[in-house]
């Protein structure tokens, strides 16, 4: 039976077919970290040391702080690592994550406004009390402030700080309160936290029973989608800003060519024949958007022309064009914006059995049985009281001219 986590509820909500290749397939690529995550990971660890000392009386200096992080880098940086951002290099990264610790040690310098109950702390949550849907999950730093009163911290550096409204929803600690409240009999109440140490800021949310027992209810319909959506292979590509820092990005049908062709030297990527295939067809559909728009200029002038000289068929060489208007109708009540007008029509229409040839009211569908004999002239009669007459678009036809037209 599946564990499963917020990281693999996530990876498939955010694109279904990285879960394919990350959790089923699992296709032998070459792995490599982006400089996002390594940062992350070297911030994540030196904060780690920092509360286990803590847990054992032993308070780090900031420059201990600083020297654990820098020495951490230097020792597992490799060239493997990856840099999206071409504005950005090594030395940048490193800094950022080397400022973000020196504030949040300043932020929250003696550490004494709680107490770490524990770090990485494993929670375990059963969704409906029978096992079969169960998730894991590692929470950053466990910690109480009053006896029952427990707090989730959860370190992001990410560079992009979210609205309060994504905290309110947020399912990742949410679920981890539920697994907290589980392990310990004493809770009085939860609170989660969201330090986001590249900017010196932090976020913070209560959730209520009733909003855990209805995100349990979410997160089972989200795990049954995942499930069916497995079974029938139904796994396609989801494009978005992250595909960029992708593992994947060079197996994916949506990107593949994209790593192809970032490898040509600069004269080979016009020879490309994928290149020439799109170039050509980017060409051909820009003169067809021009052909069209000289043809709505060519059917206005003919438009005039007929007016002009009062006739509906205008001759070329060999061939014609047939200029008409068929009448259409609109509804009263889109030209009022009257609402009970609406009502009182649908009512009719349900009442003489009608209705569904005109649900959502379809103009065309409307027009099309106007003209024909599937309705009764009483019908009509009484619908044209709905109606209002107006004039319809030209219909233009071109048609070969008949020898005997000559």
């Amino acid at each position: 039976m599946t564990v499963y986590s917020h990281s693999r509820l996530n990876t498939y909500q955010n694109c279904p077919l990285k879960f394919k290749f990350q959790y089923i397939t699992k296709p032998e690529i070459e792995k490599k970290d982006s400089v996002e995550a390594f940062m992350g990971s070297r911030c994540h660890e030196s904060l780690e040391k920092l509360y286990k000392l803590l847990l054992n009386s032993r308070l780090l200096t900031k420059k201990e702080l600083l020297d654990d992080y820098k020495q951490r880098w230097d020792e597992k940086w490799h060239d493997d690592i990856y840099i999206v951002r071409k504005d950005l290099n090594q030395q940048n990264y490193f800094d950022q994550g080397q400022k973000s610790l020196s504030e949040y040690y300043d932020h929250y310098h003696p550490f004494d406004r709680d107490k770490t109950i524990s770090i990485e702390q494993k929670v375990m949550v059963d969704l409906n009390g029978d096992g079969k849907y169960r998730l894991q999950g590692f929470i950053d730093r466990l910690s109480e402030e009053g006896e029952g009163h427990y707090k989730i911290h959860d370190y992001k550096t990410e560079r992009k700080f979210k609205e309060q409204k994504d905290f309110v929803s947020d399912r990742q600690l949410a679920l981890y309160q539920i697994g907290i409240s589980e392990m310990y009999a004493d809770v009085k109440s939860v609170e989660l936290i969201w330090h986001y140490l590249i900017f010196d800021k932090e976020a913070r949310s209560i959730r209520t029973p009733e909003q855990l027992t209805q995100l349990k209810q979410e997160t089972i319909a989200l795990i049954q989608e995942v499930e069916q959506a497995v079974a029938e292979d139904n796994l396609p590509y989801k494009e978005s800003l992250l595909c960029d820092w992708c593992e994947y990005f060079s197996i994916c049908p949506a990107k593949k060519h994209f790593h192809i062709t970032e490898a040509l030297e600069p004269e080979k990527f016009d020879l490309d024949d994928g290149v020439q295939l799109v170039n050509r067809y980017d060409d051909v559909k820009n003169a067809i958007k021009e052909l069209g728009l000289e043809k709505a200029l060519l059917e206005e002038k003919l438009l005039g022309y007929c007016k002009q000289l009062s006739i509906e068929v205008v001759r070329g060489s060999d061939k014609q064009v047939k200029v008409k208007f068929e009448p259409a109708y609109k509804f009263k009540y889109s030209l009022t914006g009257n609402p009970e007008e609406e009502e009182r029509l649908i009512q009719f229409l349900k009442e003489r059995g009608i209705y569904d040839k005109f649900v959502a009211l379809n103009y065309s569908k409307l027009n099309s049985q106007m003209k024909k004999k599937e309705l009764s002239d009483e019908i009509k009669s009484l619908l044209k009281e709905h109606l209002v007459l107006i004039a319809g678009a030209p219909r233009f036809n071109l048609s070969k001219i008949k020898k005997s037209e000559f």
